[in-house]
């Protein structure tokens, strides 16, 4: 039974639930510690929760919802930058550094799974508006204590696209799709490593070649090690195949790091 949760005090993830709501029915609330969260099911066994605190930075307290170990929460959200350009975004959850940044336990990823965020990247390409992009964004923030594998799907990057109706269903169309991935096993999994938080790189291979999960952007690639790289390899539920670096986005250094690190591993690199 996949999951989607949204909170109710981001704009964006309302208007995504509510772009879901027609097809959905009241559903007995879902137990959360002390807590009983609204609840709404389809007819497919997928159920839409809905969370009142914010997600990137206080979800941890969703693991005490009693879900199966294998099971998939996918996340609707909203995006924020700077440049407040219209965006779709999608990403896996996790804290590369050492520091308690926008959520998400210092050092630890969070489980996810590469073919539910290409499924996603997928549909938000194929049913893109005009004057937005679709982007893989690399691993950042929480929650990362999960115990089910989980992905962020967002609109982004400013109040006016989080309270467009249009633009939100889009989002809840690649959601839906997330929960029913459907890829060949001949393209290869694979984590990230190096480029710009948006990693165009690897967004441009995402789905033709390979299927990301984690990726680790240049600005953390630093605080890289065989810990952190053997964690991304385990909390992706599909087998990796190899590491992809963006050789032009580490410096000399970040990237004879990271393939020492990929050796000690045994795990494959392939260049980008």
């Amino acid at each position: 039974m996949p999951v989607l949760i949204y909170s109710f005090e981001c704009p964006a993830g309302r208007n995504i639930a509510n772009a879901l709501l027609p097809r959905l029915k009241p559903a007995p609330k879902s137990a959360c510690g002390a807590h009983e969260l609204p609840t709404w099911m389809d007819g497919r066994g997928i159920a839409l929760i809905e969370f009142n605190k914010r997600l990137s930075s206080e979800a941890e307290e969703l693991s005490a919802l009693s879900l199966p170990q294998d099971e998939l929460v996918v996340f609707l959200s909203r995006h924020a930058s700077k440049e407040k350009r219209p965006c779709f975004t999608v990403h896996a959850a996790g804290n590369w550094t050492q520091e308690p940044n926008w959520g998400g336990r210092p050092g630890e990823l969070a489980k996810t799974s590469a073919t539910a965020l290409a499924a996603a990247i997928q549909s938000l390409q194929n049913n893109c508006l005009q004057g937005f992009t679709v982007d893989l964004e690399a691993t950042h923030h929480g929650p990362t204590n999960l115990s089910w594998s989980s992905l962020f799907v967002e609109v982004g990057s400013s109040e006016t696209e989080w309270q467009n109706q249009t633009v939100c269903a889009v989002v809840a169309q690649a959601c839906l799709a997330a929960c029913n991935p459907i890829y060949a096993t001949e393209k290869q999994v694979a984590i990230g490593i190096g480029g710009t938080h948006y990693c165009p790189k690897f967004g441009k291979l995402e789905g033709k070649e390979y299927l990301f999960s984690h990726v680790c952007p240049k600005h953390s690639a630093d605080y890289l090690n065989a810990g952190l790289l053997r964690q991304a390899i385990e909390k992706t539920v599909e087998k990796v195949d190899c590491v992809v670096i963006d050789w032009k986005g580490l410096s000399s250094q970040q990237k004879l790091k990271t393939k020492e690190i990929c050796e000690s591993l045994s795990i494959p690199t392939e260049r980008a």
